[in-house]
């Protein structure tokens, strides 16, 4: 493929703030900052006790969204990459936001799993960083979640995320509190604290690493503040102790409202919930026998330019091996999916899609075609389970399980898929339930039986498919020509069965021919 110079636009739409980069990204695959922006919109504000987001908080964060995809625009990017976090995960109202972002942009808003937000976290902040064999802690204070990475420069080890955030705990703990906070109200945010990290905690407490880098608003406010507070004050330092931790969180306690706002190094902005989000990093750090920790300004929006050119410069194979592919293949050996069956359900799944492509039967887009074959590579994955009404538990594996890589909806697709990978046609209310947008679902009665039909090509689990054409010898019939080694009669019968689906879908009456 030729290289190109292009212009490509990221924005991180988080629970308290929202960023925008964009970049030029050169045929050589160095790039140059074009604009940074960061604006503060609380879309979480208020939201977590009901889960819902607040029409003001939605109105403040489109009013910035909107502004951020027209300067990108502007800019000249030919690609706009938007994900949402903690609160609109979490949100009941999640697709009537979404749509209205789309609605005013024309783009999509991608929501991702805590432990994704966690992976391109942690690919951002080490981005500006030469690791070598060091292993990192990265830490990422947010609204409503609190990201923890552990890894090197090849990999990330563990990747988790809690349910804490500075928005969220002002919320619960301080709603419209303007003076100082007393010492008996500060320990109980932190033991709370404690309690909701414990598993986290638990997960790293025993490991070792070389450095911790933290990223955030409320870490870099922090970091300012030490600096300006020593006896020789370096406004370039980027590092603080636990014991500077420590000071600080006396000082900022005794302070009111007001007099936080005015404290040299505070953002006016975040002094409201800078008690909350301090409380979090000093738990972890005690928790975890953090000395100190590096600043970093880098962040999510970073990882998501990072994870682009990772994927720009390697072939697709290679790329998605390091995410997507890795994340399934974990999935599969946890699960104990027959994976021989498993990828010639994938082969044949992608072989029908390409040949109803040619035919110019069906209107489906790469990204589709790449969801159905991640849904073939784990439909059995139920099985586990127990092979009685294993697609439901298929369906619900998937949707609960973190795989690192694909946003929410595409998650939801992939499950979906497995869910009616056996039989029956989608049904739109489980389809809306899913969390399938609108312009999905019609899709998903093509894709299912397309794994419907793949499936039964490999009834018999013996690999019997050799190859598989598709033709299309009148306008009424689509025949499948078949070539196999051995014999394939209890696939040919299997496949038979479709015959109604396909006149439904395709108005087209099924024919099944062997080739030589």
């Amino acid at each position: 493929m030729e290289k190109r110079e292009q212009i490509v636009a990221f924005i991180d739409l988080g629970t308290n703030s929202a960023r925008l980069l964009v970049v030029r990204i050169h045929d050589n695959y160095t790039f140059q900052i074009l604009t940074l922006q960061k604006e503060q919109v609380r879309l979480g504000e208020g939201e977590f006790a009901h889960h819902t987001l607040h029409k003001e908080a939605i109105e403040r964060a489109l009013i910035v969204l909107g502004r951020f995809v027209e300067t990108a625009q502007l800019m000249g990017a030919s690609i706009i990459q938007a994900v949402a976090t903690a609160a609109t995960r979490e949100a009941s109202n999640q697709s009537e936001f979404l749509h209205m972002f789309h609605e005013l942009t024309g783009e999509e808003l991608h929501v991702i799993s805590g432990k994704e937000e966690a992976r391109l976290i942690f690919l951002g902040v080490t981005s500006g960083i030469n690791l070598g064999s060091k292993r990192v802690l990265s830490i990422d204070i947010g609204g409503g979640s609190t990201e923890i990475s552990l890894g090197n420069e090849r990999d990330q080890q563990i990747l988790d995320s809690i349910k804490i955030g500075a928005i969220r705990l002002t919320n619960h703990f301080l709603p419209n509190w303007k003076k100082a906070i007393p010492s008996g109200k500060y320990k109980q945010i932190k033991s709370y604290i404690r309690d909701e990290a414990i598993r986290s905690i638990q997960h790293f407490e025993n490991l070792s690493f070389d450095i911790c880098l933290g990223s955030s608003g409320t870490i870099e406010t922090i970091n300012n503040i030490a600096s300006i507070r020593r006896d020789k004050p370096n406004l370039y330092s980027n590092t603080f102790s636990i014991n500077e931790l420590n000071e600080i969180e006396q000082l900022l306690c005794k302070m009111t409202l007001e007099e936080r706002k005015n404290l040299p190094g505070m953002s006016p902005q975040r002094a409201d919930i800078i008690i909350s989000g301090m409380a979090i990093l000093s738990v972890i750090m005690q928790e975890l026998s953090i000395s100190s920790i590096i600043a970093s300004e880098r962040g999510l929006r970073d990882g998501l330019l990072f994870d682009y050119l990772h994927k720009l410069v390697y072939p697709p194979e290679i790329a998605e091996m390091s995410v997507r592919a890795r994340s399934i293949m974990r999935l599969s050996n946890q699960f104990k999916v027959d994976v021989t069956h498993a990828e010639q359900i994938a082969r044949l799944a992608l072989n029908i899609f390409d040949e109803f492509l040619k035919l110019k039967i069906i209107n489906l887009n790469e990204n589709q075609r790449e969801m159905l074959h991640w849904a073939a590579m784990v439909h059995d994955i139920g099985i586990f389970i127990n092979i009685n009404n294993h697609h439901q538990h298929g369906y619900y594996i998937v949707k609960n399980t973190d795989i690192l890589g694909f946003d929410q909806h595409e998650l939801s697709l992939i499950a979906a898929l497995v869910y009616f990978h056996k039989k029956g046609t989608p049904n739109r209310k489980l389809l809306i339930t899913a969390d399938i947008p609108d312009e999905m679902i019609e899709s998903l009665g093509t894709l299912s039986l397309i794994l419907q039909l793949a499936e039964s090509l490999d009834r018999s689990h013996c690999s019997r498919v050799d190859e598989l054409t598709i033709e299309a010898p009148d306008s009424s019939t689509l025949q499948f020509n078949i070539k196999s080694r051995k014999g394939f009669e209890v696939e040919a019968a299997s496949i038979m069965k479709h015959k109604n689906s396909i006149k439904k879908i395709f108005n087209r009456n099924l024919l099944i021919k062997q080739i030589d």
